[in-house]
């Protein structure tokens, strides 16, 4: 404020939030430059720029933040599907629509290939399930659709292992929970 009680300055305040933090821009301008309608003109379409700048600066921020809030989140679920089936005591199988295993319970490993077999996911269930010296025998996609299915053990004793299909989506992707059950084991 000059003497006569008149101000020089001119000040405007943009407040925004970002990262949970409350910030605010401050713009200053003289005022004895702004008696020119040109300079005056300047300031304002300048301030604008920047107001709208920061507006779009502050939306792309908060969408990316939040895609990658989703992506956290879809990973931490999957995690967490992946312990549940861990810790259930029958075979469970998550497979593609094309039968390739995504992931696989030790419960269903053991059940299935025994307990050294190694690089299951990634590879078709069926081609694991009926052994290479049957495949020129039997479909092997065939065999493994339907109700149940026979494996050997160790000892060479069959199992008669019953399944069910169960089709679900997780982020967009449709699958199916294959859930095993072993009879042998069962009847103990």
């Amino acid at each position: 404020i000059s003497e006569k009680g008149r101000f020089k300055t001119m000040s405007y305040i943009a407040p925004f939030r970002l990262v949970r933090r409350n910030f605010a821009l401050i713009f200053s301008m003289d005022i004895s430059s702004i008696r020119n309608p040109l300079i005056l003109k300047a300031a304002i379409n300048s301030l604008i720029i920047i107001i709208l700048s920061s507006i779009i600066f502050i939306l792309i921020y908060r969408i990316v933040s939040e895609k990658e809030y989703q992506d956290k989140k879809s990973r931490e679920d999957e995690l967490n599907l992946h312990r549940i089936f861990d810790s259930i005591p029958i075979g469970v199988m998550i497979l593609t629509f094309d039968k390739t295993i995504r992931f696989i319970n030790q419960t269903a490993t053991e059940m299935l290939y025994g307990k050294d077999e190694t690089n299951i996911i990634g590879r078709n269930v069926a081609d694991m399930i009926i052994p290479k010296y049957f495949s020129d025998k039997v479909k092997s996609d065939a065999a493994y659709d339907t109700g149940h299915f026979y494996v050997f053990d160790k000892d060479g004793t069959e199992i008669t292992i019953y399944k069910k299909d169960i089709p679900f989506k997780l982020n967009t992707e449709d699958l199916f929970i294959d859930a095993f059950i072993d009879v042998k084991k069962k009847k103990k």
